[in-house]
Order: structure tokens, then sequence, then C-alpha cells
């Protein structure tokens, strides 16, 4: 099913990634229907969830699976350009405070094209979740995920707060780029159940760290809020 076909590209364009070196492919199944026996055959370790437990309790089974310098995360909906290891390698080697490297997303269907640009600042707002490169060391340094928050929204903007204030910089780049079937893997029927758990996450950020996370970012990075979210650079 197209599915299928979305995760199968994935895991195909991860796998030809230029000089990736010694890794381990882990591939954490939440629950899907989809060629279970397949994506096992394509990992080096496979973890299959009996039911959807939600994206922050399965990219934390990824997490803590995770072993090497360096972490990866990848939904499954993407296609990444071959070049992005040695990339994001080369960056976060000539700058010892990069905590992680985040690549330009394109839309799933638009050609892959490069820029020669690196932001360590003040592109914030760019370095999203979908997939993404990061040091060990953040891991260690501030732990996972906040599993509090439940399916839909705002664990990403925690989790990348969090990795600031510990120090650590964020680096958005065009020199390599992936492109991203949005919300493809969504397949929620009544959109009242994702608005309410989006607004609970909200109000739960806010109790965390005191302000609503848009206001919070807002305050912290005003000129990156008078740029558009879409197209990245």
């Amino acid at each position: 099913n197209d599915l299928y076909q979305l995760t199968s590209q994935a895991i195909e364009s991860l796998k030809q990634t230029d000089g990736l070196g010694s890794h381990e492919f882990i591939i954490i199944d939440n629950g899907s229907t989809i060629g279970a026996t397949e994506l096992q055959a394509s990992s080096d370790i496979y973890v299959r969830n009996k039911k959807n437990i939600g994206f922050t309790l399965a990219i934390n089974q990824g997490l803590k699976l995770a072993k090497g310098d360096y972490i990866v995360s990848a939904n499954n909906d993407i296609r990444v350009s071959p070049n992005w290891y040695y990339i994001a390698e080369g960056i976060m080697e000539q700058s010892p405070d990069i905590g992680s490297v985040h690549f330009r997303m394109i839309h799933y269907d638009e050609p892959m094209t490069y820029g020669d640009n690196v932001w360590h600042t003040d592109k914030e707002r760019w370095c999203h979740s979908s997939f993404y490169m990061m040091k060990r060391e953040v891991i260690d340094g501030i732990g996972l995920y906040d599993e509090e928050y439940r399916d839909f929204g705002y664990e990403d903007w925690d989790f990348w707060h969090r990795v600031r204030e510990a120090g650590f910089k964020q680096a958005y780049t065009n020199r390599a780029c992936f492109q991203h079937k949005d919300s493809s893997t969504n397949d929620l029927k009544d959109p009242s159940i994702r608005d309410a758990s989006t607004q609970k996450n909200r109000e739960y950020f806010k109790d965390k760290f005191g302000e609503f996370p848009e206001v919070l970012f807002e305050q912290q990075f005003p000129e990156q809020m008078e740029c558009r979210w879409r197209p990245f650079p």
C-alpha cells in the first residue's frame, strides 16, 4: 500500500547515504499494519509495538537503543539527499558547541536542490524534528523527550528548548536537504481529538516553562517570527 511504499523509500534513501560507515539502523514499528517482515529485514534493531503508543514514547524507544557518538532521527515519510551525513559531521567537527544539525526540508515531489549556507544560530525556527542528526552528549545532558506530551504537538518545542537551555547550539544548513510528505501517516478521523490534545500540550508547556511555546519563542527570537516558515532558503 501507499504507506508501505513511503516507508520503503525512506529506508532505501537512508541506506544510500554517502560515507555513513559503521552504524546501526533502528526501526520502531509503532503498531502499523504494513510489512513487518520486510521492516525487520531492513533493520539492525527492530521494535514492534502492538499498538500505536504515540510519537513521544516511540522516539524515546529508539533513543534508548541508539549507540555511538551521533544519533539520527527520521520520520518514515521522507527521502534524504545522499550527502547529509558528511555535511552534518563536518559542521559538528568544526563547531564543538553544536548539538544538532537540521537540513533543508522541501516538498516530497520537489527536486533536491542545494545551497551553500550553514547557520549556527538565528535559524532555530527551521530546526524541525522530521530528520536531524545530534550528538550523543545532548541526550546524556538533557535526557529524552518528555513523555507527558501525548499526540499531538509541542514535544519537539520542549526538547529543543531544553537543548538550547543546556548550552547547545542548533545548526541549520541548506547544503543537504530532504523531501517530506507532510502528515502522510496521520489517519486521524476526528480533528477535534488533535485540537484537544494540542491545547493540552500547550498548557503543559506553559506550566513547565512559564509561557506558551509560541510566546516564549517570540520573546527569545523575535526576528525569526518575521520570516515565513516556508519555503526554507
